[in-house]
C-alpha cells in the first residue's frame, strides 16, 4: 500500500510506527505512537475516574 501526499508530524524520516488498519477497509487505520505516548493517551481519563469514583462516594455518603 502506497500512501499519498506527505504530512509533516513530527516523527524523522525511518522511524518505525505500528500501523493498524481494517483489511475490508483499508483507508481506515490508526498510526501508533510510541509505548510511552499509549500510556499518555490514557492518564486524563484514569484521572478522571479517580475523580468520578470520589464524587460517588461523597454523593451516597
Amino acid at each position: 500500500m502506497t500512501a499519498h501526499g506527505s504530512i509533516n508530524n513530527g516523527y524523522p524520516f525511518g522511524y518505525e510506527l505500528e500501523v493498524l488498519y481494517d483489511p475490508d477497509k483499508p483507508k481506515r487505520c490508526l498510526i501508533g505512537g510510541t509505548k510511552m505516548q499509549t500510556i499518555a493517551a490514557f492518564i486524563p481519563g484514569f484521572i478522571g475516574m479517580v475523580f468520578f469514583a470520589i464524587g460517588v462516594v461523597i454523593f451516597l455518603f
